[in-house]
């Protein structure tokens, strides 16, 4: 797992293959009727987009406080 963002109150996670750090691949967390974790592959690329922006944003602002101090 590279990251786990929240975005508008949904969760998402952004996963990579151990032997390929190139390929990422962002799945939506949702609940089943048990309240169990599900895994769903983003169908918009709207919402792609949005979580990659969240993440290289989530990214730029933790590398700006590691440079802080």
């Amino acid at each position: 797992m590279i990251a786990r963002i929240y975005l508008y109150d949904q969760e998402y996670l952004i996963l990579a293959p151990l032997d390929d750090e190139d390929d990422e691949f962002v799945f939506r967390v949702d609940s089943d009727e048990h309240g169990n974790e599900i895994y769903n592959a983003l169908e918009s690329d709207e919402e792609f987009l949005k979580v990659r922006k969240e993440y290289s944003r989530l990214l730029y602002d933790s590398k700006g406080e590691n440079n802080d101090q």
